[in-house]
């Protein structure tokens, strides 16, 4: 985006088009004199975008970040075939998931905020856009295993040989785990869910957690955030089935389970979200990674299957 472009997206947000811009990762600081302010190309269509805004409205802004309307009071920009969503700085820093007090803090926020979305959830349907369904989802991520699986045979280099040896495990605990979530039957409420607790996109401000990336949330069973910090825990941990039992135990201690969760939660954790990740990145997208990167994708989300494999089982004794 030129500086042209910039001083109409500022000026349709009613901010001084000369204020100070500076690009964070994948947003732009704007500093005007009154308070920093996050400005954010948004990569979600038009009806996510309006309902993202709306849920940070919900949810204040004790620690979400307040959304500034555009011109007219719409939750976001519309400009020149793109939309932007403008917020206010969140004060903080990233969440360390090797630091216990973070996980806590993080796990802490997750309660607030499903006690929160349960409450919009039951009171409007207008959150039924973002039901998900996992076993329609991973019914299609299975079938993109599958296509992976295809194209690594055709291109038989090292690193496809390497996946195609843990393919069929991997393929086997997705199709298990789809099969088991069929067999629950009844799940119970559900709630909105933040559905990415990577530590970069939790900011820890005076020992609490803060949330500010709304753009993969959800409707699901809590279970699903809960599965989803669990993995990302046990998996910096390189799936240690001790530092599965610490996050039960720290979830247990601030956000407890209720009867029935652990059997759902090891469905979420047993269907290899991981490894089809990296099948589709490398395979399917086929993005540019370096040697060294690939290296790092492939110890971090498919190299430990053993001892993924024996936390799982260890997991699957505690449910009964």
């Amino acid at each position: 985006m030129g500086l042209s472009e910039f001083q109409a997206v500022l000026e349709g947000y009613r901010l001084n088009p000369r204020a100070h811009l500076e690009p964070h990762r994948s947003v732009w600081l704007i500093d005007d004199g009154q308070g920093l302010k996050v400005l954010k190309p948004l990569k979600t269509g038009a009806v996510r975008s309006f309902l993202i805004g709306e849920l940070l409205k919900e949810l204040g802004e004790a620690w979400v970040p307040g959304l500034i309307p555009a011109g007219g009071g719409c939750n976001y920009l519309w400009f020149r075939g793109n939309r932007y969503f403008l917020t206010r700085w969140l004060e903080g820093r990233e969440a360390d998931y090797y630091r216990d007090e973070d996980v806590e803090a993080a796990i802490r926020a997750m309660s607030r905020f499903h006690e929160s979305t349960g409450r919009l959830v039951e009171t409007s349907s207008r959150w039924e856009f973002f039901d998900f369904q996992p076993e329609q989802e991973w019914n299609r991520y299975l079938r993109e295993m599958e296509a992976c699986r295809r194209l690594a045979i055709r291109r038989n280099d090292r690193w496809c040989r390497q996946y195609l040896r843990l393919w069929p495990a991997y393929y086997e605990q997705a199709y298990r785990a789809i099969d088991a979530y069929y067999a629950i039957g009844r799940r119970g409420r559900k709630c909105l869910c933040y559905h990415d607790w990577a530590h970069h996109n939790v900011m820890i401000r005076e020992g609490e957690a803060c949330l500010f990336d709304f753009d993969y949330v959800l409707k699901d069973s809590a279970v699903h955030d809960k599965a989803n910090l669990i993995s990302r825990y046990v998996r910096l941990h390189q799936w240690d089935y001790r530092y599965l039992l610490k996050a039960l135990w720290l979830f247990d201690k601030h956000y407890p389970w209720k009867k029935g969760e652990l059997r759902l939660l090891h469905i979420y954790l047993a269907f290899p979200y991981d490894f089809w990740m990296f099948g589709r990145q490398f395979l399917i997208e086929q993005l540019p990674w370096s040697r060294r990167y690939l290296e790092d994708q492939w110890q971090r989300k498919a190299a430990c299957i053993n001892r993924r494999t024996h936390t799982l089982e260890i997991l699957e004794g505690l449910e009964k």
